[in-house]
């Protein structure tokens, strides 16, 4: 077991290969109250935990006897080492796609392989791309760690009201890299001074991995943790942002960027996720949505889920498994969908015209186009960026690669020396951490 464990879960909490053998059948392996006890980590964010009490209580409701506790994590990145450092108790772990290689590699998270065999539990009701974010390295071969619980991908919301207001066609399904120009320039060439085309953060939201895949970028590292040696299609992708985004004053460069210009309208369109529909509606914004613009011969769109394992050390994961289940059943999905937080990642249920989730109006009361959200399922990105990195890492080389796009696109270096600066900083991330890789 990697060395991982002795930093995060320390002396106290360490996962014996007993643990990490246990399979289906445990659920009476505790004595008492506690065999009827669940408890599961999520987000603690206001929607995140209204929609999982909404869960939790129908759970219950359908198991007698049986109690979910949810452990809401403030910030993934330090409170779920924390918590399994200490030895609190978790059965269900919340994690994000991009943990799932690491957690399962270094033991954390129990192979669901067993309990998907056992019960019947049949994948191909749910978006393929979607059920191998769950998988070691995404690779559909693999074995499965993860259920994820919704779909999300980037989409485009645009303001009505304002392209209304200058005259220019709304965009429409089926639009082009081009064709998000075209706008862009005849939306600026009307606008006054200080109002922009797009309201997007270019280390995450316009400069997505969707973006890189679609210039070909297949990952960001080699099996050794560095930069790949051929960045040739990385330089491709962050000139055409530049050139064709920021140079043209189509967004404001990344370190004037701030959140929330479509909000106040000084915005016509903003690239983003499913939470924010909440945040538009909520603004009381006349907004619809349409995918995110087709960019080359292989367009891509970056897409991401996260979702539910089960904890290696849990003495309940027959309870476990029983609630990830339901988490993902028609029910679970209606329960979570309904107040429009979370696209369905269970295929009937998102394809379902009269669904509830599907009927949700934007600020003004207005049908807004929900098949962006999970249609052109062929553009999927879901690459293994970050390889093997261990999870201690992960947060790190974001970062390292965050400053690294944002001094390009901000113009105080150029691609080289950005590139260059990345790869020191990797080597002296290994020279600090040296367990993070053994």
């Amino acid at each position: 077991m990697k060395k991982f464990l002795g930093i995060v879960m320390g002396a106290v909490m360490v996962l014996s290969i007993g643990a990490m053998a246990v399979g289906c059948g445990d659920r009476g392996s505790q004595n008492g109250d506690e065999q009827n006890k669940l408890v599961v980590s999520i987000l603690n964010q206001t929607s995140e935990r209204d929609m999982y009490n909404a869960v939790a209580e129908a759970f219950e409701k359908a198991n007698e006897g049986v109690t979910v506790e949810l452990l809401p994590l403030s910030n993934y990145e330090t409170d779920v080492r924390q918590k399994l450092r200490s030895g609190e108790r978790i059965d269900v772990l919340h994690v994000p796609d991009n943990y799932v290689t690491p957690f399962a590699n270094d033991g954390v998270l129990e192979n669901l392989e067993p309990f998907i065999e056992s019960t019947g539990f049949d994948r191909s009701l749910y978006f393929d791309s979607m059920i191998n974010m769950g998988k070691l390295n995404f690779n559909s071969e693999s074995d499965q760690f993860m259920i994820p619980r919704d779909y999300s991908k980037f989409v485009v919301y645009f303001n009505k009201d304002i392209f209304d207001q200058y005259n220019v066609a709304y965009p429409k399904t089926g639009w082009s890299w081009s064709d998000f120009l075209e706008t862009c320039r005849l939306l600026k060439q009307k606008m006054p001074n200080g109002y922009v085309c797009v309201d997007a953060s270019m280390s995450y939201a316009i400069l997505n991995y969707g973006m890189l895949a679609s210039c070909g970028v297949e990952q960001f590292i080699d099996e050794n943790y560095d930069l790949i040696a051929d960045t040739s299609k990385m330089e491709e992708g962050l000139d055409m942002i530049k050139s064709d985004v920021l140079d043209p004053g189509y967004a404001v460069k990344p370190e004037v960027y701030k959140d929330g210009d479509f909000v106040r309208m000084v915005a016509a369109m903003s690239i983003g996720v499913r939470p924010a529909f909440a945040t538009y509606k909520n603004a009381e914004l006349n907004f619809d949505v349409v995918e995110f613009p087709a960019i080359g011969n292989t367009p891509k769109v970056a897409t991401g889920s996260s979702g539910f394992g089960i904890y290696t050390d849990s003495e309940v994961k027959d309870l476990a498994w029983e609630f990830i289940s339901f988490v993902v059943s028609e029910e679970g999905q209606k329960i979570m969908s309904k107040n429009g937080a979370i696209v369905p990642v269970l295929k009937s249920l998102a394809e379902d015209t009269n669904a509830d989730w599907r009927k949700i109006t934007n600020g003004q009361g207005e049908t807004v186009n929900q098949n962006p959200f999970y249609l052109f399922n062929e553009r999927d990105v879901v690459g293994d960026y970050w390889g093997n990195l261990p999870p201690e890492a992960v947060s790190l080389y974001n970062s390292y690669w965050a400053t690294c796009m944002n001094d390009y696109l901000n113009g105080k270096h150029s691609m080289a020396d950005c590139f260059d600066t990345f790869r020191k900083q990797i080597t002296a991330c290994k020279r600090m951490y040296p367990e993070y890789f053994e």
